[in-house]
C-alpha cells in the first residue's frame, strides 16, 4: 500500500481512529498488527482484536475483512505518541501521527436517571470549521450517536456548539439506565483518521444527591434530576388538609382547597383517585370534556375552589388538589373523601290553582 501518507493530526489528551485499508483478495488471510517505527525497527503496539474499545489498553485495532479496512483506536495521547507508525498486511503502509498540545480529556461524569445529562467537550481552534459528532462505545465498537446539524432517531440528544469558546455541548433529556456507558466527542472526518477529543464515563445513578424542601415538595435552589431521596419538612403552618364530604344525588359538591401563598402563581389542578392512580381531572384555565366540574381561584385568600354540578354516584371517591408541575415532583396540598348520598336534602314546593 506504498509511500508515507499525510501527517495524522490528533490531540495530546484525546484519541484518535486511524484506518488503514488494504487489498480484500491478497490479504484476507494474512496477520494484522499496528506498529511504531524506530530507526529500521518497527515495535508492534497492537494486534487484532474482538472490539475496538477495550477499557485497559490504549492501543487496540479490529479487522473488517468484508470491507478490507484496520481500525486502530489510540486513547488518552501523550507527545510519547508522535512518530511513524506502519499497519502490516503483508505490505506496507506508512501513517505519520501528529499532535496539538490543546484540549483533550478523559473524565468521569454521574447523571441521575429521568435528569438532564450535560457534557462540555472543548475542541481545537483547527476544527472550529468541521462537523462534530458524538460517538458511543457499543458492543465494543464506537457508533455515531449524533452529527452536529443533522436529525436524529433519538430526540433526547442534541449537540450545540460555542464557536467562540469553542466547546461542543452534549444534552441528554430524560437519562434512562440506557444512557450508562463510554461517550467520544470526535470530528466527522474521512476514512483514514478521526480525531477525538473526549472520552466521557458516564455513570448514571438511580439516586440523586438533591434535597427537596417545601410544605409538601418545592425546590431550594437545587434542580431536580432523577428518582430522589425526599426530605419533607413541614415549613408553613397553612394550609394542608384531609377531610371528608358530603354531597347529594343531583345536587352541587363545593370543595374549598386553601394553598401556599408560594404557589400562587403556579397552575392549579384536580385529581381523582381511580383504579389505584391519580388521574387528572381538570387543570384551572384549560378546557374540560366534563363541563360539570369547574375550577376557581381566589388570589386574595390563596384558596381553589372546586365545583361539581348534578352529582352523580359516579363521582364519589377521593380527589386531590394539587400543583400542575414537572415530572420529578406534584405538590398536593388538599385531600377531599367525597360521599355521594342517594337523599337530597332539597324541598319541593307545589302550589295547586
Amino acid at each position: 500500500m506504498g509511500d508515507a501518507a499525510d501527517p495524522v493530526p490528533a490531540i495530546t489528551g484525546g484519541s484518535v481512529i486511524i484506518n488503514c485499508m488494504y487489498n480484500r483478495e491478497n490479504a484476507k488471510t494474512s496477520a494484522k498488527s499496528f506498529c511504531k517505527m524506530s530507526g529500521s525497527e518497527c515495535t508492534t503496539m497492537t494486534e487484532e482484536k474482538n472490539d475496538l474499545w477495550i477499557p485497559e489498553e490504549r492501543f487496540s485495532m479490529t479487522d473488517d475483512k468484508t470491507l478490507g479496512l484496520i481500525s486502530v483506536l489510540i486513547r488518552n495521547l501523550t507527545v510519547n505518541d508522535s512518530g511513524m507508525y506502519r499497519c502490516k498486511d503483508g505490505s506496507e503502509w506508512f501513517q505519520e501521527v501528529k499532535f496539538n498540545s490543546c484540549c483533550g480529556t478523559s473524565e468521569k461524569q454521574t447523571a441521575y436517571i429521568l435528569g438532564t445529562a450535560v457534557i462540555h467537550c472543548k475542541y481545537p481552534e483547527k476544527y472550529k470549521d468541521h462537523l462534530k459528532q458524538l460517538y458511543k462505545v457499543q458492543n465494543g465498537s464506537l457508533l455515531s450517536i449524533h452529527i452536529v446539524g443533522s436529525s436524529t432517531t433519538n430526540e433526547r440528544f442534541s449537540l450545540n456548539i460555542n464557536e467562540q469558546e469553542h466547546v461542543l455541548t452534549v444534552t441528554i433529556a430524560y437519562v434512562s439506565r440506557h444512557d450508562d456507558g463510554v461517550y467520544f466527542c470526535g470530528i466527522y472526518n474521512n476514512l483514514i483518521y478521526t480525531p477525538l477529543f473526549s472520552e466521557i464515563r458516564l455513570h448514571v445513578s438511580g439516586e440523586s444527591t438533591c434535597t427537596l424542601t417545601s410544605y409538601v415538595y418545592s425546590q431550594d435552589k437545587c434542580t431536580p434530576i432523577g428518582i430522589m431521596k425526599l426530605k419533607l419538612l413541614v415549613s408553613e403552618s397553612c394550609c394542608g388538609t384531609s377531610e371528608e364530604q358530603t354531597a347529594y344525588i343531583l345536587g352541587t359538591a363545593v370543595i374549598h382547597c386553601k394553598y401556599p401563598e408560594k404557589y400562587k402563581d403556579h397552575l392549579k389542578q384536580l385529581y381523582k383517585v381511580q383504579n389505584g392512580s391519580l388521574l387528572s381531572i381538570h387543570i384551572v384555565g384549560s378546557s374540560t370534556t366534563n363541563e360539570r366540574f369547574s375550577l376557581n381561584i381566589n388570589e386574595q385568600e390563596h384558596v381553589l375552589t372546586v365545583t361539581i354540578a348534578y352529582v352523580s354516584r359516579h363521582d364519589d371517591g377521593v380527589y386531590f388538589c394539587g400543583i400542575y408541575n414537572n415530572l420529578i415532583y406534584t405538590p398536593l396540598f388538599s385531600e377531599i373523601r367525597l360521599h355521594v348520598s342517594g337523599e337530597s336534602t332539597c324541598t319541593l314546593t307545589f302550589c295547586k290553582r
